[in-house]
């Protein structure tokens, strides 16, 4: 069964229109800032901008129907990398009456997204996403993704009130999960009817209650599939001469008849939808990283020559090197000895400080580091992060021309000191031929949550590039001996599908999440790139992982 749901989901996946997931903005700035130009909007994601000028703190309308009562749950996520960073989302009725609103999602501690869940009539509805103002950075702008969804509620929902003729199953009144109905047999021989749909395997319980009305009425349920047949019934199962009926329904429609037992009879019962699975929780994402540690690249220091007065300033800065070690002194309470190093790539550069006595044999106690680009502006500074209250300072730095400065705490100190300039250079990852390699960037805010849209960003990404899919993570395999060194498969694809690129280098992936909450989806990202090492390949080194809940809180 499980394998059949697996093919099911492929079938499914590689069906999907991924250039058309999303409903985007269309009457743009300013018209959706009113309600006569609010953007259309469904059960699904949508892409918007909040503009800046000449529209600041400007603010997006989307509308929306209600067709059945139903709890519904919105939210703003980050989307590209010109995102808005701080939204406010609010459902307002068609009057302005806002019906929720949320400025930082209280399921997300330090989130600035949005989160809102309101119960709803049939009717017209706006969300409304617009961009926080704050006093002192000013009003956000940029890109957002907003998601709306019909969740499941887990306790009894009154149900509207019935609407006759409802006895046969083309008149069906609609029902839900975890509805409560409180209807009447009108007439002697008066049947009603209810149609439900399944969306996943599940159990069902279909229950008559008691009502106030003495006599109680003696019910029966039948239930129907999706052309009315019958396929099970239930007289007395429930309390008294009341029914009950569990039933697990694979996917699809299906038709429940209540009525006195013989079909004979009128009064008032109450007819009660309980689903029984476990409603899921928010879902989970994950993003797994495959970088090796950086590697040391000094087996042991390399001795510089002995420092040469004056060496105070970065014009007359003390050459070094990566993996060297200075033995220097700082020969009077105003002095500083500076240093000049050049990097030819990219590499993690520690600089750290220790007391010494091997030249004058006076140790410096307190000393501070700083660091300074190729213009001698200053880059950074350490105190105390050494031994004791000596320095240590860690950066990554780029190719080019740098210079670090060692000097008493106070510049009133002298003493012997040592010097040493440690490197490290990162793991190459898989690179591709014209820069660094394919990034998976999840979206802040975003919801792994069953029967919506989920998307990711992807940088540094080529055209052509596509996404592996499996439902197994998978060893993580080394590509060398294929001709991809440094390059890691982490999945075990059954599906790929493309990236929609959004920009040069920029993409991004959006997959409907179809399958039941006990799978985890595992994701990487692939691309053709012919320059990059022998096998012509390269892989994100990341697998970012989806567990599907659901309900988004």
């Amino acid at each position: 069964m499980r394998t059949a749901a697996l093919l099911t989901f492929a079938a499914t996946l590689l069906a999907f229109p991924t250039s058309a997931q999303s409903l985007r903005e269309v009457n743009g700035e300013p018209s959706n800032d009113t309600f006569a130009g609010a953007e259309l909007a469904g059960c699904t994601q949508h892409y918007g901008n909040l503009a800046t000028l000449p529209y600041p703190g400007d603010q997006d309308l989307w509308r929306f129907q209600m067709v059945f009562p139903h709890r519904v749950a919105a939210w703003t996520s980050a989307r590209g990398t010109e995102s808005v960073g701080d939204t406010i989302l609010t459902i307002l009725a068609p009057d302005g009456t806002i019906l929720a609103s949320n400025d930082d999602d209280p399921t997300n501690p330090g989130s600035l997204f949005s989160l809102v869940t309101v119960d709803l009539d049939p009717g017209t509805y706006y969300a409304q996403v617009r961009p926080f103002s704050n006093p002192v950075l000013g009003t956000d702008h940029g890109d957002y993704a907003l998601d709306i969804v019909l969740c499941e509620q887990t306790d009894l929902q009154l149900a509207p009130p019935e609407v006759e003729p409802n006895n046969h199953c083309t008149a069906a009144m609609p029902t839900h999960c975890n509805r409560l109905h409180e209807y009447a047999l009108q007439y002697a021989g008066d049947t009603d009817f209810f149609e439900i749909a399944v969306a996943s395997t599940r159990a069902i319980v279909f229950e008559t209650l008691a009502t106030s009305t003495v006599p109680q009425l003696d019910t029966r349920i039948w239930l129907y599939d999706s052309v009315c047949r019958e396929l099970d019934n239930d007289d007395d199962g429930g309390e008294g001469f009341l029914s009950r009926l569990e039933a697990t329904l694979s996917p699809g429609a299906y038709y429940v008849e209540v009525s006195d037992w013989r079909r004979s009879r009128s009064g008032t019962y109450r007819f009660a939808v309980n689903c029984l699975d476990p409603v899921m929780g928010s879902g989970t994402s994950a993003l797994t990283s495959f970088a090796l540690p950086p590697t040391d690249l000094c087996g042991s220091m390399v001795t510089a020559p002995p420092e040469f007065e004056p060496n105070d300033a970065c014009v007359t800065a003390t050459p070094a090197q990566c993996c060297s070690e200075h033995f220097s002194t700082l020969q009077g309470p105003s002095d500083v000895d500076f240093y000049r190093l050049v990097l030819a790539n990219e590499r993690i550069v520690t600089f750290e400080t220790q007391s010494d006595t091997s030249t004058t044999g006076i140790p410096l106690t307190d000393s501070k580091i700083r660091l300074f680009d190729s213009n001698c502006q200053q880059l950074a500074t350490d105190d105390d992060s050494g031994p004791g209250l000596m320095s240590r300072l860690t950066r990554t730095l780029g190719p080019g021309l740098y210079y670090v400065s060692v000097a008493d705490h106070y510049l009133n100190g002298t003493g012997d000191y040592r010097l040493t300039i440690g490197c490290l250079v990162d793991d190459p990852g898989c690179s591709g031929s014209s820069g660094p390699g394919i990034e998976i960037a999840p979206r802040q805010g975003e919801r792994a949550v069953r029967g919506t849209l989920c998307s990711t960003d992807l940088r540094n990404t080529p055209p052509g590039t596509v996404m592996l899919i499996g439902t197994q993570a998978g060893p993580i395999v080394e590509l060398g001996l294929v001709g991809a060194p440094t390059c890691h498969l982490a999945v075990t694809p059954i599906v790929t599908l493309p990236v929609v690129m959004t920009g040069l280098g920029e993409g991004e992936f959006t997959l409907p999440l179809v399958l039941s909450p006990d799978v985890t989806l595992y994701l990487q990202a692939a691309a053709i790139d012919i320059g990059a090492n022998a096998l012509g390949v390269i892989l994100s080194q990341q697998r970012l992982e989806w567990a599907a809940g659901d309900q988004p809180l």
